[in-house]
Formats: structure tokens, C-alpha cells, sequence
């Protein structure tokens, strides 16, 4: 049996429906998708969701040479990562150790953008003690603090602001997480008042290409998402 961190994208999408439809209504939104399957928590809902996002993923001349099937999910994160830049992302890799790479990417980036006084919110928003923290230090220096603070949740608790700050950002609210409520109250108020940076830390991964903005923001919620499942059980 498939553990949480080889889940394929459309069992991601199918066990998170599963607990809460909502949850994956932010995602179509990214895709600009609506299945034709009213049922959004049938597996056959999460099959045309996966193939709008592998879509979403191929150019026009990969899409012709698979029938217009799109491209492997794994090669859509790892198109990702590349264009983000996101050091270690590789075909060698779990999917899921892609995302997070593009997760902490992501994150390193928007730190790197910010102010001083805006990390010092940001970081006591996450209940990280600062006294010690060097604020000035680029993200380079402060990864390493901020996942070694987190211990194991650290990159849930990432992936939960960024994609959140995506979400203020792109479609104007953040996100509920609605069947998550016992989860997401063990990362402190990162669902909270961060919106204030959610246009600044988006513009760090701007891209010029219609389709990674909808490709890099379903990257990062899918992650989220397949993050949210494992922490679910442990």
C-alpha cells in the first residue's frame, strides 16, 4: 500500500476531496478548471482535475506526441522547480522531495524580499522565538534556524503559509483548509493576518509564462495538500 509521500497527484486529489470538497475548490481555481463529474469527490473528478494539471504542464508539441494527454505529473514539479531555480529538484527524486525543495525555495525567496520588521512579524506569527534569530541574515542563513525550530512539521508549516500567501494573492483570500482545523492549528496563526506580504512574496516567483502561473501555484497547493494527509495521520 502507497505510503502519504507516493501518493500519485490523483490519489492526492481524490483522499483530500474525500474529506473535504472545499478543499480542493482553490485548485480549480489555479487551473481555471471545472470537471464535468458534479461529484468532486469521485475518483473520476480527481482524474480530470490530475489531467488539467498535467495539461497545464505540456507545450503544445509535447501535448501533440502523447495524444494530448499532457506530461507525467513528476515532470510538470520538476519544469517547476527549474524555472524557480529550486537547488536539488531532480528525476531521481520522490515527487514529493521535489515539492519540498520548491517549497523551501519559495519561502527562502520570499524572505530574501522582506524587510527586517516584516520578518520579525512574520516569524512570531509562526510562534518562533526571534530573541536570537539574525533578522539582517539573508534566507540562506535563516533556513537552516527556521527548519530546525520546526523540527518534523517544518516543511507542512511552510507549505502552509506559502500556499496561503499564494492564495491572498492570486484569488484574493486565504485558504480554509476546512477538514484540516485540528492540523492547522498546529502551525500557530500562519492562516492569519499575513496577507500583507502575499503580493510581495508572489512577485518573487512571477513568471513569464501563462501556463506556470497556473502550474506553479497548483505545484505548491498540491503539495500542501499531500503534506496535510500525512500530517493527518501522524
Amino acid at each position: 500500500m502507497a505510503t502519504q509521500q507516493t501518493l500519485s497527484l490523483v490519489d492526492v486529489i481524490h483522499r483530500t476531496a474525500s474529506y473535504s470538497v472545499e478543499d480542493i475548490r482553490p485548485l480549480l481555481k489555479y487551473l481555471d478548471f471545472k470537471p464535468e463529474r458534479r461529484d468532486l469527490a469521485s475518483r473520476l473528478a480527481a482524474q480530470e482535475i490530475a489531467d488539467r494539471l498535467r495539461r497545464m504542464g505540456s507545450n503544445d508539441i509535447a501535448s501533440m506526441f502523447r495524444g494530448g494527454d499532457g506530461v507525467a505529473y513528476e515532470e510538470v514539479v520538476c519544469d517547476v522547480g527549474e524555472k524557480l531555480k529550486a537547488k536539488g529538484v531532480s528525476p531521481s527524486n520522490t515527487v514529493s522531495r521535489n515539492e519540498e525543495l520548491i517549497i523551501e525555495k519559495v519561502f527562502a525567496d520570499t524572505l530574501d524580499s522582506m524587510s527586517e520588521d516584516e520578518k520579525r512579524v512574520l516569524f512570531r506569527s509562526m510562534n518562533l522565538d526571534v530573541k536570537d534569530v539574525p533578522l539582517a541574515s539573508s534566507a540562506a542563513v535563516l533556513m537552516p534556524i527556521l527548519l530546525h525550530q520546526f523540527g518534523g512539521f517544518a516543511t507542512y508549516r511552510l507549505a502552509v503559509i506559502i500556499a496561503n500567501m499564494v492564495s491572498r494573492a492570486l484569488l484574493g483570500s486565504g485558504l480554509s483548509f476546512a477538514a484540516n482545523a485540528v492540523i492547522t492549528r498546529t502551525v500557530g496563526t500562519l492562516l492569519g493576518p499575513i496577507g500583507w506580504i502575499a503580493t510581495g512574496a508572489w512577485l518573487a516567483v512571477d513568471l513569464a509564462g501563462p501556463a506556470f502561473r497556473k502550474t506553479v501555484p497548483a505545484v505548491l497547493y498540491v503539495a500542501a495538500l499531500r503534506l496535510t494527509l500525512a500530517n493527518r495521520l501522524s
